[in-house]
């Protein structure tokens, strides 16, 4: 491979990973928003749930649409997206009362 052929790629990966940070930081907001709300709710309930028995959950919230984009656009799957937003619930909980305050 030449020089040419490799700085040619590795442009395309870098406008590709850019692009995909821009729609994450645009998504984020409100995926992690709608996240903490289906957190918030069922917090009690998600210690000991199966994958099958979450997913569940997430459809009967009526959101699973909106974690299938989020996911989507993170390039997570639905469980590690859930996952993540889970393990930062205190910060994500704090971020939603102030957003709250400031509408």
């Amino acid at each position: 491979m030449s020089g040419i052929m490799m700085a040619e790629r590795l442009w395309k990966e870098r406008k590709e990973r850019i692009r995909k940070e821009n729609i994450a930081s645009v998504i984020s907001p409100l995926a992690v928003r709608v996240a903490t709300g289906f957190i918030l709710e069922h917090d009690s309930e998600l210690g000991n749930k199966s994958d099958a028995d979450l997913l569940e959950m997430i459809n009967a919230f009526g959101t699973n649409k909106t974690f299938d984009i989020a996911a989507d656009l993170t390039d997570k799957d639905i469980l590690e997206f859930v996952n993540s937003i889970n393990h930062e619930r205190r910060a994500n909980r704090i971020a939603v009362k102030i957003s709250d305050l400031m509408v």
